[in-house]
Parts: structure tokens; sequence; C-alpha cells
């Protein structure tokens, strides 16, 4: 799956890599030395006793450190507050390693508290811990920050979580998803696209046309249904291809002697 994975990169980037770095293989390359670190590393943790990680050092420390990291991005990079950049060597992105640090935070603190796990003493300090990473992560990475809270939703379940807090949670991340997607108008267009691309649920909720005004802002989601419909066209095209493999004859009313003959 990681070399597929980097295949697709040296497929998708090989004509924009040839045209700005003078070889299609500029974005590949950097892929496969990163994929050539991460292996070893990969290996490395799979020897490694998971006890060894259950403890207040590792986790407050994983997440310190990304709370610093998500602080510097704000100034590293202003615009997108995505990266930083480390000039040619290439860059990081706060936003994933806060995936494995919520992790290890979540794990080593609910364990502690799995006794009380419906304790007000064990709930606040965990939902402000995932509540300041999210927000930190929201303004540049929605889908990351919908992968934080999708995390801690799993791991509050298994602990046996109340079904009462379960709904205010579900409740107020409905509230804020729509809120982070509403606050950006390429975020706005892609789900609009998505859901409604004929506008005719949007003019029906909001007639006085701040939905459509707020999506004009955006200058980066233009053709957002692209994909989507490409994807529609591939799947239509394999179900026309099945259909005539079911069909021996039909191969020979396209391409037969009596089809060339009407042609």
């Amino acid at each position: 799956m990681v070399l597929f994975g980097a295949l697709m990169i040296y497929s998708a980037s090989s004509v924009v890599a040839d045209m700005r770095m003078g070889t299609s293989y500029y974005f590949a390359l950097r892929q496969l030395i990163w994929i050539a670190i991460a292996i070893p590393l990969m290996m490395f943790m799979k020897r490694l006793n998971y006890r060894k990680l259950q403890t207040p050092a590792v986790a407050f420390t994983a997440m310190g450190l990304v709370m610093i990291l998500l602080a510097a991005v704000y100034f590293a990079d202003p615009k997108q507050h995505r990266w930083i950049r480390f000039g040619p060597f290439g860059g990081l992105q706060p936003s994933e390693f806060a995936k494995p640090a919520l992790a290890l935070f979540l794990a080593y603190f609910i364990a502690l508290r799995s006794r009380a796990i419906n304790s007000r003493y064990t709930l606040l300090p965990a939902f402000l811990a995932l509540g300041f990473v999210t927000m930190a992560v929201v303004v540049a990475d929605l889908g990351t920050a919908i992968v934080l809270v999708g995390t801690a939703a799993v791991v509050f379940f298994v602990a046996g979580l109340e079904s009462r807090y379960i709904v205010i949670a579900f409740i107020v991340g409905v509230i804020g998803c729509a809120a982070a997607v509403a606050a950006k108008p390429y975020r706005l267009v892609r789900v609009i696209s998505y859901i409604d691309p004929q506008f005719k649920l949007v003019d029906k909720i909001d007639t006085h046309g701040w939905i459509r005004a707020q999506m004009k802002k955006s200058i980066t989601a233009r053709d957002t249904n692209y994909q989507s419909e490409q994807a529609k066209i591939a799947v239509l095209a394999c179900r026309q291809r099945a259909e005539r493999a079911r069909d021996p004859w039909h191969c020979h009313r396209e391409h037969g002697p009596l089809s060339q003959a009407r042609r």
C-alpha cells in the first residue's frame, strides 16, 4: 500500500514536477526518502512494548510538543497555518503529529481514570485537551480535526461514556463542524457542490442568498465536482462493461458486420 501510494504520487505529480523542478521524479523521490525513514521507525514501534508509553512523561510531553508546534505554525505559515518549512529539506505539518499525540494522551488519561470515566473531573480535562487541539487544527485542516474528534469519540465510547454525554458531544460536534464549514468559503463550496449541486435545497433554506454570496468569495474551489463526476463516469463505464460481458451478442451487434454495414 505504501509503494502504491508512492506510485500514485508520481502519477499525479510527474508533469508538474517536470515543469517546475526539471525532473518528473522530484516529488516521488522525496516520498521514497520519507518511506525509507518511516519503515524502520514503524518496525521499531512494532517491537516496542506499548506499556512503556503508558506514562505521564510520554503523554504530556507529546501533547506539549504538539501544542508548541501548532502555535509555531501560525507564525511560520501566516497565510495557511499548515506547514513549517525547512528550506530544501522539506517541512512538517503539525496537525499530523496531533493524531498520535492525542491518541497517546487519551489512552493514558482514560486508562488512569477508567473507574470514574463519567466524572466531571475526568471529562473536563479530557474535553479541554481535545478542544484546544481541535480548535488549533480546524483553522487550517477540517479533515484532520474530524479525525481527531472521531478518534476521541471511539475511545470514550469504548471506555463506557454514558449516552447523555455522547448525545451532548455529538450535538456540539455537529454545530462546530457546521461553523467550521461556514467560516471558510472553499469548504462551503465543496460541501454544497457535493450535497446540493443544483442549489435547490440551498435556495429554500437561504432565501436571502447569504450562502451563495459566501461561496462566491472562494478563489480556490471552483470546479469542486470534478472528482465526483469523474468517479460517477468511471462507475457507469464499469457497469456498462459488466452488462456487455453478460450479453455476448452485444459486442457482435456493436462491432460485427451488420454494425459496420450500418455505419
